[in-house]
């Protein structure tokens, strides 16, 4: 397990030093959007499939536990050993869960 994490973090940090990386955005997009999603989280009417890690910061584990509350129809998949990034902590795992919630 140990050297999955390694290889979760390697991943991860050169990622986050890419230039290039899809996650960086202008500063403009980061506003939030009005009305609120979260008052309407019960309009969703199609599976949810909610993943979040065990170690996650407790603030995301919370807003886990409201969106799986709030959709009227989803499952909710507590990663165990796994952090902010489950895709890549544990890849196997977390792609076996999404494919078996799509099937």
């Amino acid at each position: 397990m140990l050297q999955k994490k390694e290889n979760a973090w390697l991943k991860t940090v050169a990622n986050v030093r890419n230039p290039d990386n899809f996650c960086r955005f202008p500063p403009r997009l980061s506003t939030v959007s009005k009305p609120y999603a979260i008052a309407r989280l019960e309009e969703l009417r199609h599976p949810v499939l909610v993943i979040i890690g065990e170690l996650d910061h407790p603030f995301n584990r919370e807003t886990a536990k409201i969106l799986h509350t709030g959709f009227k129809n989803s499952t909710k998949i507590v990663m165990q050993d796994c952090g902010h990034l489950p895709f890549i902590e544990d890849p196997e795992l977390f792609n076996s869960s999404v494919a078996k919630f799509l099937n």
